[in-house]
């Protein structure tokens, strides 16, 4: 428990959400922050939700940055919402993944470092329990008709293979028309008269 001499973590009776008792934490004069946290033994690498409801009364943030009541693991940067001002009984939540060392140490709080608080807060049926881990959300695959498919084929094979067929048939043609002149020549050599050479 971390707490100053204007703040009173304590169990009551009433405001209740469930159960008998609820945990009161209550800032008076100059802000303060303060944590009721809890050792809890967990698997390494496993997930993990914290959630439980709060209820609020006059909180008001002094400092720049987020405040309120609020669920968190400490050490770390994970916690639930905050809330402020004056709240009836709220669910709050918030998951994360056990590093290595089989222990956590969670946390009701109100305030937050760099952030005290005024006011009251009551938080009860706070709960941990292990999760699956968060499913990966994969591109759904696209169902084509047969026509669909077909045209869809068509086209990629138009486009993959167009520049290769010019290609070949620039180089088809290409050879045809030296294979005309190179007959050609070799005709007009065989049909050209030769020159008679008398002897002296």
């Amino acid at each position: 428990m971390n707490s100053g001499p204007n703040s009173r973590p304590t169990v009551v009776d009433s405001p209740i959400f469930e159960g008998k008792r609820a945990l009161s934490i209550q800032v008076e004069g100059k802000p303060d922050e303060v944590r009721v946290a809890q050792l809890v033994q967990v698997k390494s690498d496993h997930h993990y939700r914290m959630s439980g409801y709060i209820k609020t009364k006059d909180v008001v943030a002094a400092g720049p940055g987020d405040g309120g009541a609020s669920l968190s693991w400490l050490g770390h940067s994970k916690h639930s919402q905050f809330l402020k001002g004056t709240n009836d009984w709220t669910l709050v939540e918030f998951e994360f993944q056990a590093n290595e060392g089989g222990e956590v140490t969670v946390a009701a709080r109100l305030g937050y470092p760099k952030c005290p608080v005024t006011g009251q807060a009551w938080f009860d049926d706070i709960r941990l329990v292990e999760i699956d881990p968060p499913k990966l959300h994969l591109p759904r695959a696209i169902e084509l008709t047969p026509e669909e498919a077909a045209k869809f084929r068509r086209e990629h094979v138009r486009k993959n293979f167009t520049r290769p067929i010019l290609t070949l048939v620039c180089i088809l043609a290409g050879l045809y028309s030296w294979q005309r002149r190179h007959k050609a020549r070799l005709q007009a050599r065989m049909q050209k008269p030769t020159d008679d050479h008398p002897l002296a």
